[in-house]
């Protein structure tokens, strides 16, 4: 399956994420709401799933499911495996696809700090330490392969030599 015509849906009622292959889904579509043509459904820990992120160039999606609950998802199988390279008490609250580097940025409530994974394996590249921050936005520009976090503080982060810099909403980095 090709992950650029897979776009995610996660319920926070249900459990599940769900995966829409578009092609299958038009091709079954009915019209009718209870339709799942196309639609596979993905079972995961909790209830409070914070983000989602789709790596098309691993066939990956990445579920952030609540405090010790990341996920990697097989875009090929639908299997969704726990992420162990990170700490189990992670709280991960916003994700970013770095596609430069193949890497996904991963920010974490619990700590305050920024893990850097490599896609293609799930393993743990970096933990990038961050002050202040209580709330946070992740997203990444790939190409300046850079990574930058938004909270009460503006962060621009080069993943690959995990080495950060703070400048003000209206400093240009």
């Amino acid at each position: 399956r090709d992950l650029h015509s897979f776009p995610t849906r996660r319920s926070s009622d249900l459990n599940n994420l769900f995966a829409i292959n578009e092609l299958q889904a038009a091709a079954g579509a009915t019209g009718q709401s209870q339709d799942s043509a196309g639609v596979t459904t993905i079972a995961l820990g909790s209830v409070y799933s914070e983000a989602v992120v789709v790596n098309p160039a691993t066939n990956k999606i990445y579920a952030a499911d609540g405090a010790g609950l990341f996920y990697s998802v097989n875009g090929a199988t639908n299997v969704a495996t726990a992420l162990t390279s990170i700490p189990s008490s992670a709280n991960i609250r916003s994700l970013a696809l770095n596609s430069a580097a193949d890497q996904i940025i991963a920010w974490d409530y619990s700590s305050g700090s920024v893990f850097v994974l490599d896609s293609a394996t799930d393993t743990l590249l970096k933990t990038i330490p961050l002050s202040n921050t209580s709330q946070a936005f992740a997203f990444a520009d790939p190409s300046k392969d850079m990574a930058y976090v938004a909270s009460d503080h503006y962060y621009a982060i080069d993943p690959t030599a995990g080495k950060i810099g703070r400048a003000s909403c209206r400093e240009r980095v």
